[in-house]
């Protein structure tokens, strides 16, 4: 087998990441929340009230998608907003009792997958690649600040590389996730 250059192995990398953020995407059709959805629930459950705001910094998205899953989410009947006494304009959004009841559905459905990685891969490999893609997330936010001019709010997008390698049988995450309702995917 031939040795692959380190870049390379860095475009094998991050084709792996697209397509297992696309997996996770539409793993989230069994609970009728795109994985958008499902980390807004989330931080919600772990935090409690959070304005839209402080939903996206959390996530390290856009006000604006998190208030895109915020309606979306308020009119499944999962999450309500209320006044906010801190700020007039910003309300709070806070989990219903049925979002609860689908938060604890899919960290049940989710947690015998989690069971079944970490009795596959050990604790050292997962160290080490959380340490890379953090270092990843890190470097891309820093040349996306060094490229935004003063002032101005920068755009999360990213142009992705020409040519990306892709696992056989694997469709390109553009491909997969076109649909309309689709969400962003914000794992990194």
């Amino acid at each position: 087998m031939p040795t692959q250059s380190i870049a390379g192995l860095l475009d094998s990398l991050l084709a792996e990441v697209n397509i297992l953020a696309t997996r996770l995407n539409r793993g989230g059709d069994q609970h009728l929340f795109p994985s958008g959805a499902r980390s807004v629930l989330q931080v919600l459950g772990r935090s409690g009230s959070r304005t839209v705001p402080e939903i996206a910094r959390q996530r390290h998205t856009s006000r604006q998608n998190i208030q895109t899953l915020v309606n979306r989410l308020r009119k499944a009947g999962s999450v309500r907003v209320s006044a906010n006494a801190a700020h007039k304009r910003s309300v709070l959004v806070d989990l219903t009792d049925a979002g609860m009841n689908q938060l604890r559905q899919i960290q049940e459905s989710e947690a015998g997958f989690e069971d079944l990685l970490l009795a596959r891969i050990p604790k050292e490999q997962l160290e080490t690649a959380t340490m890379v893609l953090r270092t990843i997330r890190l470097q891309l936010a820093e040349q996306l600040e060094q490229v935004a001019p003063p002032g101005k709010p920068q755009k999360t997008t990213v142009a992705r590389p020409a040519r990306l390698p892709r696992a056989r049988g694997e469709r390109a995450a553009e491909e997969v996730l076109s649909g309309e309702d689709d969400f962003p995917v914000n794992l990194l």
